[in-house]
């Protein structure tokens, strides 16, 4: 069970340690405003993903994340596309907050 956890751990961190250098394409305001979050996708197309992310009360809250030329997605540390992303996935999100949506600056599939 260790093992099965560590795994979404290690990527939480890796994705969350290079969450500076990513969003550096985005400028030095970005570097302020970035989060994380996981869920499980539930919509993806070539221009958003939408995540239903768990909550505290049990029930799931639908996230969408805007998807630019600048979105990173990555999967056992390789370079991946975001066709490679499939509803039903279980993806952590870095992203900025911006006044016209969340926008997605990395995308890892676990």
């Amino acid at each position: 069970m260790k093992r099965f956890t560590a795994i979404p751990l290690i990527l939480l961190l890796a994705v969350g340690a290079s969450t500076l250098a990513l969003a550096e394409g985005y400028g030095d305001a970005a570097k302020a405003h970035v989060e994380t979050t996981k869920g499980t996708v539930s919509a993806v197309d070539s221009s958003a993903v939408t995540v239903d992310v768990p909550q505290d009360s049990g029930k799931t809250e639908a996230m969408t994340f805007k998807l630019d030329s600048k979105t990173k997605v990555i999967k056992d540390g390789a370079t991946m596309s975001v066709k490679d992303i499939a509803k039903g996935a279980e993806i952590t999100v870095t992203y900025m907050k911006k006044d016209d949506g969340n926008v997605a600056v990395a995308i890892g599939i676990v």
